[in-house]
């Protein structure tokens, strides 16, 4: 009888144990979301700061950014260039911030999304023309927001 009370037991804490660990919370990978980045350029380097929002006005997280640099010609027309190798790039943050850091002065045009797929070069308010925007050595230029039609 001790035996068969013994296994019992035995039998009922092995199914204690095991109700108890299918209630535990499984747990959830986390996502990745780029965090706030302080913004301060290296020496002689400079910063751009904005805000990305879709069309609708809700913030355009999880969003690829580049920088094109701007070449000009002896005429002074501009022409530039995006690389997703070597242009300066970034990932807007949930809340649609992003920064650019350590980049060189000059002057940039900034694209939206993906070079492969769908992208949006930001243009000039009711202008064709893509919108010039110029990084000054020690210095964080503020962008503003930015309004993408990319989804």
């Amino acid at each position: 009888m001790t035996n068969k009370r013994f296994s019992f037991i035995l039998i009922l804490v092995f199914l204690i144990s095991m109700l108890a660990a299918c209630q535990q919370t499984p747990t959830v990978a986390p996502t990745l979301v780029p965090e706030p980045t302080p913004v301060k350029p290296e020496a002689g380097k400079a910063a751009f700061t904005g805000t990305l929002l879709k069309e609708n006005g809700e913030p355009h997280s999880l969003m690829t950014l580049r920088l094109g640099q701007i070449f000009r010609g002896a005429d002074g027309e501009a022409a530039f260039m995006v690389d997703e190798a070597s242009s300066p790039s970034t990932i807007a943050a949930q809340d649609g911030s992003f920064v650019f850091q350590n980049l060189e002065p000059g002057e940039y045009v900034l694209v939206v999304g993906s070079m492969t797929v769908k992208y949006e070069v930001i243009s000039e308010d009711d202008s064709p023309d893509a919108k010039i925007f110029t990084a000054v050595a020690d210095q964080v230029v503020s962008l503003g927001t930015i309004a993408s039609v990319v989804p």
